[in-house]
């Protein structure tokens, strides 16, 4: 081990000689490198778990709204908690099925009601097909 050391100080004696300076200065930037490359990675990495998190959350807000819907057409739910289910999801819904959530009231065919949770769920397939995926990164 001591001779390790004695050919590292050897080969920095010999790359500046007695110019400490300018191996103080090689020293800061590559540690200030070495800093922004963690910095840049912490980042990359929370905004990539971020991501991850808010697909997941809209995914099962999207799908709560689709068992809330079936649940309604099947009668086995009464309109007041479908709308708070549609309230929730609301913010998600693209603007086409957004646009339709205004036209919902207690006396809605069921046949705008299949078609919406068709719509809804392609849209969720849709989503949960582009969904990063976070075992993807593990390989």
């Amino acid at each position: 081990m001591n001779e390790l050391v004695k050919i590292v100080l050897n080969s920095v004696d010999q790359l500046f000689g007695k110019n400490y300076v300018q191996l103080i200065t090689y020293l800061l930037i590559a540690l200030i490198g070495i800093w922004l490359y963690k910095e840049f990675r912490t980042q990359l990495l929370n905004s990539e778990n971020y991501k991850r998190e808010k697909y997941s959350e809209v995914l099962i807000i999207l799908l709560e709204l689709e068992y809330a819907l079936n649940r309604f057409l099947i009668n086995e739910l009464e309109f007041t908690q479908l709308e708070e289910s549609l309230k929730a999801a609301y913010p998600y819904l693209s603007y086409d099925l957004s646009k339709e959530v205004g036209s919902f009231s207690t006396g809605i065919e069921k046949r705008k009601v299949e078609e919406f949770v068709e719509r809804l769920s392609a849209e969720r397939n849709n989503l949960k097909y582009n969904q990063p995926n976070a075992f993807s990164y593990l390989i």
